[in-house]
């Protein structure tokens, strides 16, 4: 979990210091970016592989199934890890937005860590989440100190390592639903404009066409929290369909 969270933050690090250092405002090209998610999750899933983590079967949410594979898997998840952290850096738009949904899938995590009775991630997820509250102290709105994709591709490392580590790599949509609407509108506005020079929305991502609705940064954050809130309500029932509760 640590490993996977400094991997890809090493790579949000990486993008910051070039707009920073070099005066490069770009920072990493989308295909460097590309080539080194798809390089850091490859080395996740081996690294899981080695500590006989079953890389070659899902666990299927409510039918309580486990779905072998095989070799699948490792494309699936490639496909699964990258999409997770991107979403989550393209959450990070406003004054709080990532932190604040981010500290409620990771005490979502944390209930279904404790259920595993992992002691050690559930140690991890404790400081994250302290780390989190502490950064929102100069986060929230108006922000005095930005996240930047060191932060957000660090977060998003490490929620699909502890979904990998519970295996519940399917209840991601669920439990990071706001990270996913984030990065599916942004996809909607792009796919649909290329082809007919419309857009879907008045900007993407997604909260920033509530903002141009007139919405507040702090109406904004705290609906997309709540929200995040009822999915991970809802991938935890999942969770204890699995333990027969």
């Amino acid at each position: 979990v640590v490993g996977s969270a400094f991997f890809f933050g090493g790579i949000g690090l990486a993008d910051d210091a070039i707009k920073i250092v070099m005066h490069h405002n770009e920072g990493l090209t989308p295909k460097q970016k590309i080539v080194l998610q798809f390089v850091a999750a490859i080395l996740i899933i081996f690294w899981a592989s080695r500590l006989d983590m079953n890389v070659s079967d899902f666990w299927i949410p409510l039918f309580n199934i486990v779905l072998p594979v095989g070799v699948l898997y490792w494309p699936l998840m490639m496909f699964i890890i990258i999409g997770t952290t991107n979403s989550a850096n393209l959450t990070d738009g406003l004054d709080g937005l990532l932190t604040t949904v981010s500290i409620i899938i990771l005490l979502a995590f944390f209930a279904v860590v404790k259920l595993y009775n992992e002691p050690n991630s559930l140690v991890v997820i404790a400081v994250m989440i302290g780390a989190c509250l502490a950064f929102l102290f100069y986060n929230h709105h108006p922000a005095r100190v930005f996240m930047g994709d060191t932060g957000s591709f660090f977060i998003g490392g490490m929620v699909v390592a502890l979904a990998m580590v519970t295996k519940t790599e399917l209840l991601i949509p669920a439990m990071c639903f706001t990270y996913l609407i984030e990065a599916c509108s942004d996809i909607i506005q792009v796919a649909v404009y290329k082809r007919t020079k419309r857009r879907v929305f008045r900007m993407a991502p997604l909260h920033h066409h509530f903002e141009l609705c007139g919405w507040s940064e702090v109406k904004l954050v705290a609906v997309f929290t709540s929200v995040s809130a009822l999915c991970c309500l809802a991938a935890l029932f999942g969770v204890l369909n699995r333990f027969h509760f």
